[in-house]
């Protein structure tokens, strides 16, 4: 190495050039001498940048790691906050319960007070809007959001009905119907003395003197006495000078004649009665179904998937008819039958006596049947499904069985409920001398206790469940375990969803009751 300024070679155990007395600094990691300031030699310089450029790139691979592990537990957040509110929504989903005077509103996420009496209670589809008639009679509505309070529709209000989204209502005051939305109030009709409103709250259906009428584009229609309804409102059938028509998107169409009286209107086709007494099946064509039916004692049944009708004949005998094709039955009675909901099976108790009687099961398709079992005294379809649950007694003990397989012993008959997926909920005493009951609940085939000394509950479904004991206190119940919510409570209340006849039962309730006959 030689000096910069003098040209000597210099000694390089020494930092002194001896030609000029010029001082040099030694590199700071591997101690050679630098011609010009302090710092680093060239190949430790290399060495260093090399060393900085790797940190930099682990550094941004760091940050990039880290972002994205910050979106993933964003995104796992959301999806779980997805997952609770679509439980919610199947059914976990609000309730209210009285306790020293004070309405508590709860939905699992946030709760309200109310301190007024709270009657009528209705809940919109979606679960956002709650409505009630405070003290009676003050009409109000809730949005179900935090930090929300109840807001005055109207007073001296008598009844309601609300639209699906909550965001229209038609209530009664003093006999006039009107119809609130977006906080305005028109007025529809006055002596009005029945009313029913469409699920998307554009139409009102409403009887004003013995005569019905329906409230769309903003005025009333009125086509007969003999009218039904479809589609929302949307479509309208009535029978006119013996003809019928439908009514639909502003026109009248005729669609058959000679009409006495209509049955039903099914989406292949209508069941009628002409002026003859025969019943018909029209479908765009007219097929005669029985040549000459008793008016008077005419009885019938349609179910949701087929059209399907039970009618008697002059002689007091029962068929079964699906669109033109009859089926007679010639065992059974005529009030001592039930259908499924496919209206592909009946039921049937045959050799009654003394209260007990044989249960058939009819194949409408085939026209076969078969012994379900003996000694029955009542019995029934579980909706959505084909199974059917009975009762028969031995040994002066009643029996219930769903298909055959025991569900449980001496239960109460008008307690049994059933839901869409066709579990079935019931009470039943804890032993003879007992005057409370337990709550239970049967699913894949067996009975789970719910809960002991029952004095109500909410049923949202069959891993939902809030009761009251006669304690007074309120528990949940998950399907394996309870959890206490609160103690003393006064009343646990029923919030109902809003009926639209184009509903299946349950979109506006969870329970249907099997045995309606001992209510």
């Amino acid at each position: 190495m030689y000096c910069s300024r003098f040209g000597k070679e210099l000694d390089l155990s020494v930092s002194i050039c001896p030609g000029c007395g010029r001082e040099y600094a030694e590199c700071e990691k591997c101690g050679k001498l630098l011609q010009d300031g302090e710092g680093l030699c060239e190949e430790c310089l290399h060495k260093e940048k090399e060393k900085r450029q790797r940190k930099n790139l682990n550094d941004r691979l760091i940050k990039r790691i880290a972002a994205l592990a910050a979106a993933v537990l964003v995104l796992l957040v959301f999806l779980l906050a997805l997952q609770i509110d679509g439980r919610k929504k199947k059914g976990q989903g609000l309730f209210i319960y009285v306790k020293n005077g004070t309405y508590h509103i709860y939905n699992f996420k946030n709760m309200w007070t109310v301190e007024e009496e709270m009657t009528d209670i209705t809940i919109s589809r979606d679960e956002k809007v709650l409505f009630y008639l405070a003290n009676g009679k003050v009409f109000k509505y809730l949005y179900l959001s935090k930090g929300k309070t109840p807001k005055v529709i109207d007073e001296n209000v008598s009844s309601y009905h609300i639209s699906e989204k909550g965001d229209t209502a038609y209530y009664m005051k003093e006999n006039t119907l009107y119809r609130w939305s977006k906080g305005k109030i028109d007025k529809i009709a006055e002596n009005v003395e029945g009313f029913s409103c469409s699920r998307d709250g554009e139409r009102v259906k409403y009887t004003q003197d013995n005569q019905e009428y329906i409230y769309t584009d903003g005025k009333p229609l009125y086509f007969s006495n003999t009218v039904f309804y479809r589609n929302d409102f949307k479509e309208i059938w009535y029978v006119k000078d013996n003809r019928l028509y439908v009514y639909e998107k502003g026109k009248n169409e005729l669609v058959v004649e000679n009409v006495k009286r209509i049955f039903n209107i099914h989406d292949e086709g209508v069941y009628y009665l002409d002026q003859e007494d025969r019943l018909l099946w029209y479908d765009g064509r007219v097929h005669t179904v029985f040549e000459k039916v008793t008016d008077s004692y005419f009885m019938y049944r349609f179910e949701r998937d087929k059209p399907i009708i039970v009618y008697e004949d002059n002689s007091h005998g029962l068929h079964v008819a699906v669109k033109d094709k009859v089926h007679k039955m010639k065992e059974l009675s005529s009030s001592d039958y039930a259908i499924n909901s496919a209206g592909t099976k009946i039921i049937y108790r045959a050799n009654s006596e003394g209260g007990f009687g044989d249960l058939v099961m009819y194949d409408v398709e085939s026209g076969k049947s078969h012994l379900v079992d003996t000694k029955v005294i009542f019995f029934n379809f579980i909706p959505n499904t084909d199974k059917c649950i009975y009762f028969k007694t031995e040994n002066n003990t009643i029996t219930t069985f769903v298909d055959g397989v025991e569900v449980d012993k001496q239960i109460r008959i008008d307690s049994i409920k059933a839901d869409a997926k066709g579990s079935i909920i019931y009470t039943k005493k804890s032993d003879s001398e007992s005057v409370f009951l337990d709550l239970y609940i049967f699913k894949e085939d067996k009975p789970i206790l719910v809960g002991e000394t029952i004095a109500d509950y909410v049923y949202f479904n069959d891993k939902a469940i809030v009761y009251k004991n006669g304690s007074k206190d309120l528990y949940f119940f998950d399907g394996k375990i309870k959890s206490k919510i609160d103690a003393n409570v006064d009343d646990l209340l029923t919030v109902s969803h809003e009926y639209y006849p184009s509903d299946d039962f349950f979109d506006h309730d969870t329970l249907y009751s099997l045995f309606r006959l001992f209510l």
